[in-house]
């Protein structure tokens, strides 16, 4: 009673913690007296606030001097806050890890996605160069077989055309063609 009322221990607990006291004469008392295990009295128990059940930091069982129970529910605090803090940056490693892991990811399916794109376009190139060719050689092929057509049908008249006629039943005819070269016949 005297190291709780002392004013050391009072301005403690108003800048750092929340205090809340029972008898476990008292239903409430004696139920949180049981599931906190006191194992002696007068007994203290320092805890944090968490989901779903509190978390039991330290508990403190017997008679303290004022200083002995600053510097016990000091230490308890250091330590949770080094304990969390180890767990905030680990957590904060694979959150890292996590968002790296997520970058690279997003970065690799873009340069996939670009790739993919590129081949694409290659192959779309490819094979409009391969119709280009195919329809070439086919405009080719009918200017060449035209071209043998006429020849043919050429050569066809130059053979089916009778021989000359003797000079003395003929008439001569003179043509000149537009590029100025004179045919005679």
């Amino acid at each position: 009673k005297e190291t709780l009322a002392s004013d050391s221990v009072i301005s403690f607990f108003d800048e750092r913690l929340l205090l809340w006291g029972c008898s476990i004469h008292q239903k409430e008392g004696y139920l949180l007296s049981q599931e906190l295990r006191a194992a002696g009295f007068p007994f203290l128990a320092l805890v944090e606030p968490g989901q779903p059940h509190p978390t039991v930091i330290d508990t403190i069982s017997g008679f303290l001097r004022p200083q002995e129970l600053i510097t016990r529910i000091s230490n308890s605090i250091a330590v949770r806050q080094a304990a969390l803090a180890a767990v905030n940056t680990e957590r904060d490693e694979r959150d890292e890890a996590r968002q790296l892991r997520q970058d690279q990811d997003r970065e690799y399916q873009a340069a996939l996605a670009e790739d993919q794109a590129r081949l694409e376009s290659q192959e779309a190139a490819r094979r409009q160069a391969e119709e280009e060719r195919e329809r070439k050689e086919m405009q080719d092929a009918i200017e060449q077989s035209a071209n043998e057509a006429v020849e043919m049908r050429r050569q066809r008249l130059i053979r089916d055309l009778p021989p000359e006629p003797p000079e003395s039943d003929s008439v001569r005819i003179r043509i000149r063609l537009p590029a100025g070269e004179l045919l005679e016949r």
